[in-house]
């Protein structure tokens, strides 16, 4: 299913991975700080540090340096990056709804929802508590 998701979102103007962080920042509460990110995402700060610029120079995140430590940058969505991750979330959402009207029976859906239910309580109960795949 990430796998088909992750195609869906090729038509986005943003690519996967990028939205794979803007994604992780909305759910982290909105504001956090590369290490968090890294942390979170299991990637190298160099990929992140990477990733970061390219969403900055997009636009799409605001970067604020901490009042009492200035070695330390805080990381939150602009207005573009949020409007970017609603536009990608509701295309694949629109996929997704379309692909279960077609494929499956009403009692169908309903189990599938019954048990994604299920699966998003396993997915967080992992050993770093977060849900990072899609965003």
């Amino acid at each position: 299913m990430a796998r088909r998701l992750r195609k869906e979102a090729q038509n986005d103007a943003v690519s996967w991975s990028k939205m794979v962080i803007v994604g992780l920042i909305d759910r982290m509460g909105g504001s956090v700080t590369p290490t968090m990110l890294s942390n979170a995402e299991g990637m190298s700060s160099a990929n992140v540090a990477a990733l970061l610029r390219d969403l900055e120079r997009s636009a799409l995140i605001v970067r604020k340096p901490d009042e009492k430590d200035r070695r330390k940058v805080w990381i939150s969505l602009s207005d573009k990056g949020r409007r970017a991750l609603e536009e990608s979330r509701s295309a694949r959402e629109e996929w997704l709804r379309r692909a279960m009207e077609q494929s499956l029976s009403h009692s169908e859906q309903d189990q599938l929802l019954a048990l994604s239910e299920l699966i998003e309580r396993l997915a967080g109960s992992g050993s770093s508590g977060t849900i990072v795949d899609v965003p």
